[in-house]
């Protein structure tokens, strides 16, 4: 038995991002999921791929010294490693633990980074998680 069936979204009816479609069959309660993207044609659409985080910063500039809060997607648990590179060179590795609800890791700003820095993100979550549908090695990457 070979059943099929489509939908059809309208333009702007999904956030960009990625989405999930999840079937359930009624009777055997069997289900099936399907993952796909939505991006416009403005960006790349690589930042919505499973594997990269969005990971935003609190302001675009910083002074030496200055604190920086960088927001990464709410995972329940896990470890997110941040290194701080120039063009050439490794300036700065941190681990942060992450828990549920903190979706911001402060960091300082060093006095010996350059004027534009590239903050790199490894998000570990542990095996066997049901909290989230994020793969389990996420990465992202933003400039301040």
């Amino acid at each position: 038995m070979k059943d099929q069936g489509d939908f059809t979204f309208l333009s702007g009816q999904l956030s960009l991002g990625q989405c999930k479609i999840l079937v359930t069959e009624p009777e055997s309660g069997h289900q099936s999921v399907a993952l796909f993207l939505v991006w416009n044609k403005e960006g790349s659409g690589t930042r919505t791929h499973p594997h990269i985080a969005r990971i935003e910063t609190d302001k675009t500039v910083y002074a030496p010294g200055e604190q920086i809060h960088l927001k990464i997607p709410d995972i329940h648990e896990g470890k997110a490693l941040i290194s701080a590179e120039s063009g050439h060179k490794m300036m700065e590795q941190m681990w942060y633990d992450i828990s549920k609800n903190n979706r911001t890791l402060p960091f300082k700003a060093a006095d010996n980074w350059p004027a534009h820095i590239y903050i790199h993100v490894t998000i570990l979550q542990p095996y066997k998680q049901d909290h989230n549908d994020l793969p389990l090695r996420n990465y992202g990457i933003v400039s301040a």
